[in-house]
């Protein structure tokens, strides 16, 4: 994946779990953000299939889920290995609304979501 051409940074969210996963497709983690601070979330970013919310393939992406407008985007797709508790989930700061001048400046809230 990659980022669009504008001044952007890359953002990782790592998640481990006790339970190990044999394969990511069962598992949904979910990390809601609110971006401005004003108590309710902006977006959602989660693993999901690469067709989202058709029949699946096995490819798990990670979605970036606009609450206000209802779109979603993927740049990445999600990292998991085999029989792990680990799984990362890369986007870009244009998918929640942010520059390359935001990144260590601003502040965001969130709360994680892992099942």
């Amino acid at each position: 994946g990659f980022c669009s051409g504008q001044a952007s940074f890359i953002w990782a969210f790592a998640i481990n779990t006790w339970e190990r996963q044999q394969h990511l497709l069962p598992v949904s983690h979910q990390v809601w953000l609110d971006t401005n601070q004003d108590g309710s979330s902006d977006y959602v970013v989660l693993n999901r299939d690469l067709t989202f919310s058709g029949v699946g393939d096995g490819r798990q992406v990670t979605w970036v889920f606009n609450l206000a407008t209802g779109s979603a985007s993927a740049f990445f797709f999600a990292e998991h290995s085999t029989n792990t508790g680990n799984t990362v989930m890369y986007i870009c700061g244009e998918q929640i609304g942010l520059t390359g001048t935001d990144m260590l400046s601003t502040n965001v809230d969130m709360f994680v979501i892992a099942q």
